[in-house]
């Protein structure tokens, strides 16, 4: 990889008190150059979720978290210090290369990198990245033919057999898996049944989240809360680097009864009695 790409150094905004973890990033990436202008990915967001940890899933000092897609280790690196352990799911050389150095730079040892995609099968799969997007990628059974994707070879597993016997004490799992979310959840039913864990995860559309949905209900999952943004963001990307710098976002918490046609950033997923249900 070009090194011109990297940059290993404190983001803009790096002050003594910043509760976030150091990150290197990929100068060419959509989601490197946010992380150089507000300091890290989705802050507002792992903010909300820091804050109401209490609430959301018991005692994770002794459960484990997953990451699946873990990109840069964006919630990785930052739940590493609240949970016992983290298993981190990336499929991709460049975003794993970054995870890993991102680790070490905080000199975290209770994360365990996975470089394997997950999904509903075991196998043979392909990882597709669109251009100056890692953080876009998906996969796919067969190589893409599209000349606007970068298209490779990758190991493909079950949550269910990457994680096996006493790895199944789970607390939180994160999923942010470009549309496969659906598919995960179909070869995490044995963790999903021992450990019961909170699920959350984004979804692209009504179609998505009502698949993603209606899965986890058949696996007992009963509740569900979207987490929200208080400010639209702009069609631009940069505008809307902008805005944020200027007008940070509060995060707000909404039961979920229905769905509409359009994307959910982030939404949270309960059995009985657990959350803020209980």
């Amino acid at each position: 990889m070009d090194s011109l790409k990297i940059l290993l150094a404190r983001t803009l905004f790096k002050e003594k008190n910043n509760p976030f973890p150091r990150q290197a990033i990929l100068l060419d990436d959509y989601q490197g150059r946010e992380r150089l202008a507000l300091g890290y990915y989705e802050r507002d967001f792992i903010n909300f979720l820091k804050s109401n940890l209490s609430r959301i899933t018991n005692n994770p000092e002794n459960t484990i978290f997953l990451d699946i897609g873990a990109s840069y280790g964006t919630y990785a690196l930052f739940f590493a210090r609240y949970f016992n352990k983290v298993y981190a799911f990336e499929p991709g050389e460049e975003s794993m290369l970054m995870l890993k150095t991102n680790i070490s730079l905080n000199n975290i040892n209770n994360i365990n990198t996975q470089q394997i995609g997950l999904a509903s099968f075991t196998g043979e799969g392909y990882l597709n990245i669109p251009e100056g997007d890692n953080g876009s990628a998906f996969i796919t059974k067969t190589e893409s033919i599209n000349e606007d994707f970068r298209s490779y070879s990758i190991k493909v597993n079950k949550l269910d057999d990457a994680i096996q016997g006493d790895e199944c004490n789970v607390g939180l799992i994160k999923i942010d898996a470009e549309g496969l979310e659906k598919e995960i959840l179909q070869g995490a039913k044995t963790v999903l049944k021992q450990s019961n864990p909170v699920v959350m995860f984004e979804a692209h559309g009504e179609l998505k989240a009502g698949g993603i949905i209606e899965e986890l209900k058949s696996q007992g999952y009963v509740h569900f809360y979207e987490l929200r943004q208080s400010r639209r963001t702009y069609n631009a990307r940069i505008l809307n680097i902008f805005s944020l710098l200027l007008f940070p976002r509060k995060i707000s918490l909404f039961k979920l009864d229905k769905l509409v046609d359009r994307n959910y950033q982030l939404i949270l997923a309960f059995k009985k009695g657990q959350g803020f249900n209980s």
